[in-house]
């Protein structure tokens, strides 16, 4: 009887084989699991329990962890203060990090100050002696110390502040020459910044740039290659102080409103004594920049998701990180390894398991609409566009991918054949492999595990 059960056995197992791996090249670590949505049974695992490194898998975590923590409908504050005497007013941002986004083009500081104004001449109101400006939500510098000095420059790596604006990014215009290997010139940055930028890119035959953008404070260089014969070649990087550039929108704006400023002022420990509110600009929901930041893989707004784990009080990247540790830990019973809210620090060190467990979590908690409304569609949307498409997954995967250099891993919500939902995660590191095909073999292997 022993004997022929374990025959059995054997038999069903061999009826619906599961690639439990992919060969994702020589050298190549690769993990993944499988679990049943529903009953919570893992259905297929490899290396399951290996922490590697996500790339923007990590945002998953940071949105459910947003989601759960902060809730769904929940917005993010700038405030005007004005004071009793209706001389002075303060301005407090909390690190909106869709103010002036080109992701919400509605939601600006020039909007922003039209209100206060409107809201001064209520109060006939048309002299402030004092504007200052309340940085002290971010206690600490914003960049993950874990973060490549390559990335921090760039429009990919910028850090969010207590003030943000356009995205935290300036648009660099420069020109080429017609021969290849010339200096090329900085006409202009946009919006225009109190620095000093020095530029090394030269031009090459290429069609796509190579352009980098390195600096701190009032001190930055553009390096790499540009296309050649270019006039106004434009090239998104990491603005310099968008603090300094949300203020010059808002004061600008309070002229153009007739609102004359006597002086601006910056502070971090600001007394509200005496103060009362005077205009609010709110951001978009939590759930709608939950969408944006899995959807298009906008590291600015994980980050700034991150902090906001911490509350309405005062932050820093170091008691956001505790947060997002804490969360995870909690939710799977195992510690992760991050080192910022995004994915683009190539220290941070999940495993597949630990994804799955978050996604199933907030799959079937109160925020699953919210979740599940965020993540791409594999073969039509978002980071998910490329993948599968014109083949069985193709509308039958929802989730999110994440990539960098040596690494592409993919997780998310499996829709199967048979009408069971299948929660799942793989990560590649160290492969070989062009980008495309090992694309294609991880959609090959989520084929197979959707004909389950």
């Amino acid at each position: 009887m022993k004997l022929k059960l374990a025959i059995t056995i054997v038999a069903l197992t061999l009826v619906h084989p599961i690639y439990a791996q992919i060969d994702a090249g020589k050298g190549a670590s690769v993990a993944s699991i499988v679990i049943d949505l529903q009953s919570d049974k893992t259905v297929q695992q490899h290396n399951a329990d290996l922490l590697l490194t996500p790339a923007s898998l990590t945002k998953l975590l940071t949105t459910a962890a947003a989601l759960d923590q902060i809730g769904s409908q929940q917005k993010i504050a700038t405030q005007a203060f004005i004071s009793a005497n209706g001389k002075q007013l303060i301005i407090r941002g909390q690190c909106d990090p869709t103010m002036g986004s080109a992701h919400f083009s509605w939601h600006n500081a020039e909007t922003f100050a039209t209100n206060i104004a409107n809201a001064l001449k209520q109060q006939k109101t048309t002299q402030i002696e004092r504007i200052t400006f309340d940085s002290g939500y971010i206690d600490e510098s914003p960049y993950p110390s874990k973060r490549l000095w390559e990335d921090m420059g760039n429009y990919y790596g910028v850090a969010p502040t207590s003030f943000c604006t356009n995205d935290n990014t300036t648009t660099y215009l420069f020109s080429s020459p017609s021969e290849p290997n010339k200096l090329c010139s900085l006409l202009s940055t946009q919006p225009p910044e109190d620095v000093r930028v020095q530029c090394f890119v030269k031009s090459y035959a290429k069609q796509s740039d190579s352009v980098y953008i390195y600096g701190m404070g009032h001190e930055w260089y553009a390096t790499g290659c540009m296309p050649c014969g270019k006039s106004n070649f434009s090239v998104r990087g990491a603005m310099a102080n968008p603090q300094k550039v949300f203020e010059q929108k808002i004061i600008n704006e309070l002229y153009k409103q007739g609102i004359t400023i006597d002086n601006v002022t910056e502070d971090k420990n600001c007394s509200y004594t005496g103060f009362k509110t005077l205009a609010t600009a709110y951001s978009p929901s939590i759930a709608s920049i939950v969408k944006v930041t899995n959807q298009e893989s906008v590291n600015l707004f994980a980050d700034a998701l991150m902090l906001h784990l911490c509350g309405e009080k005062s932050t820093s990247v170091n008691l956001a990180l505790q947060q997002l540790r804490q969360y995870v830990e909690r939710i799977t019973g195992s510690k992760a390894i991050l080192y910022d809210g995004s994915g683009l620090s190539p220290l941070n060190a999940i495993s597949p398991r630990q994804m799955a467990i978050v996604i199933r979590h907030i799959a079937t908690s109160a925020q699953s609409q919210a979740f599940n409304n965020s993540l791409a569609i594999a073969g039509v949307s978002g980071t998910l566009k490329r993948l599968g498409r014109n083949t069985p997954i193709a509308n039958n995967v929802r989730g999110k991918s994440g990539s960098m250099t040596g690494v592409l891993s993919y997780a998310g919500i499996l829709s199967a054949a048979n009408g069971k939902q299948y929660v799942f995660c793989i990560i590649t590191n160290h492969s070989p492999l062009a980008p495309a095909e090992l694309r294609q073999r991880i959609a090959r292997w989520l084929t197979e595990v959707r004909e389950l």
